[in-house]
């Protein structure tokens, strides 16, 4: 039975409420997706009578197996398509918001398409090699020297446990080894806290600033 995009919307949006929050509410939902209450009633009546969905007796939401394949597929083509778009220089914002409509009307060919050369084509360190990842610190020296910067804003995605160990390497690398300042940082999925990056970015830029006074 072929399911309706906005039915899609709202399990997507169930599960990412479940991995944020740890249950699933109405009102959650209502909230993420910016509509009514009356709207989100609606649509879990519907959702519920499909079998995507249950609802206990105090109104929290669980998904049905039918409902968690739909949800997590939702789910991995916006991530997936996502880091694709801001891979070929589309910013965060923008790459969120066209996702969100490309992942209903992508045909599965296009989209395992898209994923096979994502694959074949990132940067994620579990595909590199220990030569290729030294490429990396290498160059990251190299680019140092050539536009003189005076330090190296290093960002990896949250819960990666690869691109942390990574993280840590460069970090240390650049640090101890080749003498540029290092400021790292840890990116969500979504769009994180401006405030918080801001405030960091400030105090490193400081710490350069000082580092130059003294020398």
């Amino acid at each position: 039975m072929e399911i309706q995009k906005s039915s899609e919307d709202y399990l997507e949006t169930m599960l990412m409420m479940k991995e944020k929050h740890g249950y699933i509410r109405s009102i959650d939902i209502a909230e993420y997706l910016g509509v009514t209450k009356p709207s989100v009633s609606y649509a879990t009546k519907r959702l519920r009578e499909s079998g995507y969905i249950t609802m206990d007796k105090d109104g929290l939401i669980t998904l049905t197996e039918q409902g968690m394949a739909i949800a997590a597929s939702m789910l991995d083509r916006h991530h997936t398509l996502t880091r694709f778009l801001m891979a070929l220089g589309v910013d965060e914002e923008t790459a969120e918001s066209d996702a969100c409509k490309l992942e209903h009307d992508l045909s599965q060919t296009s989209f395992d398409a898209i994923c096979r050369h994502y694959l074949h084509w990132n940067q994620c360190a579990r595909f590199m090699e220990g030569a290729k990842i030294d490429q990396r610190h290498a160059e990251a020296k190299r680019l140092v020297d050539e536009f003189h910067a005076d330090g190296v804003i290093y960002e990896n995605m949250k819960f990666c446990e690869f691109w942390s160990y990574e993280k840590v390497l460069a970090s240390h690398i650049l640090t101890e080894e080749m003498g540029v300042p290092c400021c790292t940082i840890e990116k969500e999925y979504a769009l994180g806290s401006v405030g918080q990056l801001r405030t960091r970015f400030q105090a490193f830029v400081e710490s350069l600033e000082i580092k130059k006074i003294n020398s």
